[in-house]
C-alpha cells in the first residue's frame, strides 16, 4: 500500500476515517467538510481496493495534526508515521510533533514509533491531551 497526496475527490473517504476522532466540540470536528477542504493540500492517504483506509494531515512539514487508520495493529499508522518523520528530514525541519487526546489512548504507539512524550497534561476546551516531540 502506497501513501499518496490527496486530492479533492478524496474528502469523502477522509472524513470517514476522521470521523475516528470525533468529540462534541467544534474545535476538534476533524470530520468537517469545510476543515477538510481547507486542509486538502496537507493530507496523505492510503487506499486499499480504492477506497481509503487511512488519512494523515501532516502541517508545516513538522506537524502531524490528524492522523486516522480505520483498522489498527496492521501497520498502517505506523507506516504513515515514518512517512512524515522522513518528509520532515527532507525538508530540513529539526523536529516533529503532535497532540492527542488521552481518549483516544495511543500513547504507547507515538512512543514506539520514536516519539517522546512531554512530562505533563494539556488542556484546551476542557479536554486533556498529550504533547509528543522528536528532534533531530
Amino acid at each position: 500500500m502506497k501513501i499518496i497526496k490527496a486530492k479533492i475527490s478524496d474528502i469523502k473517504g477522509i472524513q470517514k476515517c476522521n470521523k475516528l476522532l470525533y468529540v462534541d466540540k467544534k474545535l476538534f470536528d476533524f470530520s468537517d467538510i469545510d476543515y477538510i477542504t481547507d486542509n486538502i493540500d496537507n493530507f496523505y492517504i492510503i487506499k486499499q481496493n480504492n477506497k481509503i483506509i487511512a488519512a494523515m494531515n501532516f502541517k508545516n512539514n513538522n506537524y502531524i495534526e490528524t492522523l486516522a487508520v480505520l483498522s489498527k495493529g496492521n501497520g498502517i499508522g505506523k507506516k504513515l508515521v515514518k512517512y512524515a518523520i522522513n518528509k520532515a528530514k527532507k525538508s530540513g525541519s529539526s523536529n516533529i510533533s503532535l497532540d492527542s487526546l488521552i481518549k483516544y489512548s495511543v500513547q504507547n504507539f507515538y512512543i514506539n514509533c520514536g516519539f517522546k512524550l512531554e512530562n505533563k497534561l494539556r488542556t484546551c476546551v476542557g479536554y486533556q491531551y498529550f504533547h509528543f516531540y522528536m528532534n533531530f
